[in-house]
């Protein structure tokens, strides 16, 4: 059964129970499918006549006449944002993590969101993406402002979408099985990609794996700690199955805290592959970073291996020849 949305010339073909393809017209790219609540899954499917297309799928519950928020694009600009009414049932599916059958490890995407007002701290995170010792990824960077002065190519959206929205664009942009978040002003190790990777596909029961406890910078003000371990893991710190993952929320502050509430996750204790950054711009307040570090389970002083590593890692511009594990 196919249906066409003559406003946005969007076509909606149901495959099967619970599966149905979104078809852009000629020359527009879905970048993300927005449905109301219940949150389903939406991943980029290759659609059988070789068109680019999106299956979306609910495992949740039935949903008729469900509403949409559509983003499409001509290439890198987006060009259109309209709700439709998909005019089809979903009905509940389950899928089962993607199974490799060309024996090669998954790719893993890792989303980024900045702006042209970051792009020093950028940088460091693109330099800390390069410097992976895991060769099958690819960087996936979405910014509501021109930053053609970082290198990469990106995604440019609207600046009235929020941060979850920017998360779920990013996502739809992916090409991984594995998506792995990627903050713009944060430090990861070497190894963190192959450490997570290795973790999260030893529980197939798992949808994501997260960090127990990560190294905290405040260089302003010298200090720097480890932190207290969360049960659940530090949420900057994901690495998730795409096609497990839910929704962000259209917030612009505690939208990976909600999304991380809804999934099966796994932690893994090492905090030298993560260092969170203070540095006067983050979203959270002054107040939130001094109880982190109250709370901290170990404060790092001058000298200690760790802290110089990370020291240097902030006055370089590339870390690929450097190794926070050792």
């Amino acid at each position: 059964m196919k249906i066409l949305d003559r406003d946005t010339g969007l076509e909606v073909e149901r495959l099967y129970a619970g599966s149905y393809v979104l078809r852009p017209p000629p020359g527009r790219q879905i970048i993300v499918v927005r449905l109301g609540p219940p949150a389903v899954s939406c991943s980029m499917f290759e659609v059988p006549d070789g068109g680019k297309g999106i299956l979306v799928v609910d495992d949740t519950c039935d949903l008729v006449d469900a509403p949409f928020d559509v983003l499409m694009s001509d290439g890198d600009m987006v060009v259109d944002m309209k709700p439709i009414v998909c005019p089809v049932k979903f009905e509940g599916v389950t899928l089962s993590p993607p199974r490799r059958v060309d024996g090669l490890p998954p790719i893993v995407s890792c989303i980024m969101i900045t702006q042209p007002s970051r792009l020093e701290m950028a940088k460091k995170a693109v330099a800390c993406f390069n410097g992976q010792d895991y060769r099958r990824k690819e960087l996936v960077v979405v910014s509501t402002g021109d930053i053609s002065a970082l290198g990469v190519r990106f995604l440019r959206a609207p600046s009235s979408l929020t941060l979850g929205e920017l998360r779920n664009a990013a996502v739809a942009r992916a090409s991984g099985d594995i998506v792995a978040v990627w903050d713009d002003d944060d430090l990861s190790a070497p190894g963190r990609l192959s450490a997570q990777v290795e973790r999260l596909m030893s529980d197939p029961r798992a949808d994501a794996c997260l960090l127990r406890s990560i190294f905290l910078a405040w260089p302003a003000r010298g200090r720097y700690a480890v932190s207290r371990q969360r049960p659940r893991g530090w949420e900057p710190t994901m690495l998730a199955w795409r096609h497990r993952m839910p929704k962000y929320e259209p917030l612009n502050r505690g939208e990976d805290t909600v999304l991380v509430e809804r999934m099966k996750v796994i932690s893994l204790d090492m905090p030298s592959l993560y260092t969170y950054l203070v540095h006067g711009s983050n979203t959270w307040g002054e107040e939130h970073f001094n109880q982190i570090f109250a709370d901290a389970d170990e404060t790092v002083g001058p000298g200690d291996p760790r802290r110089v590593m990370v020291e240097r890692m902030l006055g370089v511009s590339s870390v690929s020849s450097l190794n926070l594990l050792s």
